[in-house]
């Protein structure tokens, strides 16, 4: 087994109760992909039933994920989650890399991904200048992190309004679908996709799978969650199935719409919710997809962060990033998570950065400038770009339980994945399936989330001299 790394094991109060880390997962899980994937993924596929099985497929899939997370998280209940794995099952470097990529560019990346989304809707709503874009990605970051900053308490009560507030205006939607459906003459559920093409379910599952994500960030809860060793399993499992279940009821109510009207609908929730309730249908489910997109924000924040900390607490040289104020917020990590989201968001989002990335892409080989107008603006030009490090990292991920496993049988598991070795086996195919997909989607933008890499090798190189160094002779 590696040797440990260097900790100082500061403890935070246990006050999140398994609502609060439910409340966390729906937050972060639930962002907007179910608003803005259905188009793409209903033209993938032949009809409205397919679709719905394809959909219940990706939820099992992320369950399994998520069943092989809680027997990691309940046999480790550690604020590092799966840094602390990777570094049991393969070394420290790895564990280290992970957590590095992780602060620097994943989750920065995620919380970018949604404030992209915000922008969206709200430029949409108020008319807006298009050159504000930027400004009004940048101030929800800002927004969300001043709120991160303020405390684990009222960081708690906030996600949980924000996904009360969410759930509602699902509510809302599936009554608007049970409106439409009482009046009868439902429209086609199935129908030819378009001359020349043929379905592709492969390509709707990447989209799927992509609107499960998120669930994975509650394992660095652990040292701030009642109970870990039994709440983690729970959380995790139930929310990947509360998920589902919304995800499920939410594509019922789309169906009434009819698969060619999905097909083409860039938002199928406004379009439903005017239907049934007319023009105030549409600012409701505006003001939803707002919520929507704060919501996650904050709660990847909200999770990330906590391993920022765990990383300070681990290695000595992050020994800043492990403190906390007295309000019981991870300051440091939280200012990162936002200074490095700021950069994110000003890199593919202004000419000025996307010029600056070309020549870094070109300096390491490419042969032509990437072609930013191919990924639709910054919310799907940041989700390309760093989909391959996420799965690459999901799958070693997976590995990690097998190898331990056999390393440590004796190890005293509270909770054992069902259906072993078979269920990390379907979650490592899962992942390694969407690194392929998403490797050949992005091409040369995937040395976008290749940046922290070679600095997180050289920081781990300089980790080690120093824990040489300190070790006694």
């Amino acid at each position: 087994m590696p040797d440990e790394p260097h900790s100082t094991h500061s403890e935070s109060r246990r006050v999140l109760s398994l609502w609060d880390t439910v409340s966390l997962i729906l937050g972060m899980v639930i962002g907007t992909s179910i608003f803005r994937s259905p188009s793409l993924i209903f033209s993938n596929m032949s009809g409205v039933g397919s679709t719905l099985l394809l959909w219940m497929g990706g939820g099992v899939l992320s369950l399994v994920g998520a069943l092989c997370y809680a027997e990691l998280a309940a046999t480790w209940p550690e604020r590092g989650g799966d840094v602390t794995y990777l570094s049991r099952a393969f070394g420290n470097w790895l564990g280290y890399l992970l957590g590095w990529c992780r602060i620097m560019i994943i989750i920065p990346a995620n919380v970018g991904i949604m404030s992209f989304a915000f922008q969206d809707y709200l430029m949409q709503a108020g008319n807006l200048d298009p050159s504000l874009s930027p400004w009004i990605s940048l101030l929800a970051v800002a927004a969300m992190t001043a709120i991160n900053l303020t405390g684990v308490q009222s960081g708690r009560r906030a996600q949980n309004t924000l996904t009360i507030s969410k759930l509602i205006g699902f509510a809302m939607v599936i009554l608007a679908g049970l409106l439409i459906a009482s009046k009868g003459n439902w429209p086609a559920m199935s129908a030819p996709l378009t001359a020349g093409r043929a379905a592709n379910p492969g390509l709707a599952l990447v989209f799927v799978l992509y609107a499960f994500g998120g669930w994975n960030d509650a394992v660095y809860l652990a040292a701030e969650l009642k109970e870990p060793q039994r709440n983690l399993p729970r959380a995790l499992a139930g929310g990947v199935l509360a998920v589902l279940l919304v995800y499920l009821a939410v594509n019922l109510a789309y169906s009434t719409l009819g698969i060619e009207q999905l097909r083409i609908a860039d938002v199928p929730a406004r379009d439903l919710s005017i239907r049934a309730f007319g023009a105030y249908g549409g600012v409701l489910v505006t003001g939803l997809l707002m919520v929507s997109a704060l919501g996650a924000m904050h709660g990847t924040i909200f999770g990330g962060t906590r391993l920022a900390v765990a990383m300070g607490e681990r290695y000595s040289t992050l020994r800043w990033l492990r403190h906390w104020s007295p309000q019981g917020a991870p300051t440091r990590g939280v200012l990162l998570v936002g200074l490095n989201t700021f950069l994110l968001v000003s890199a593919v989002e202004t000419e000025t950065g996307r010029t600056l990335i070309n020549r870094l892409v070109q300096a390491v080989g490419a042969t032509q400038a990437i072609p930013w107008n191919q990924f639709g603006g910054g919310f799907d030009t940041l989700l390309a770009a760093t989909a391959p490090l996420f799965w690459a990292f999901f799958l070693l991920a997976g590995a990690s339980l097998i190898v331990l496993r056999i390393r440590e049988p004796l190890t005293p598991r509270p909770f054992r994945t069902p259906l072993y070795p078979l269920s990390p086996l379907l979650f490592m195919a899962t992942s390694g399936y969407m690194l392929y997909s998403s490797v050949m989607y992005v091409q040369w933008l995937a040395l976008l989330s290749l940046l922290p890499v070679v600095p997180g090798l050289l920081a781990w190189c300089f980790e080690r001299v120093n824990r040489e160094a300190a070790s006694p002779p």
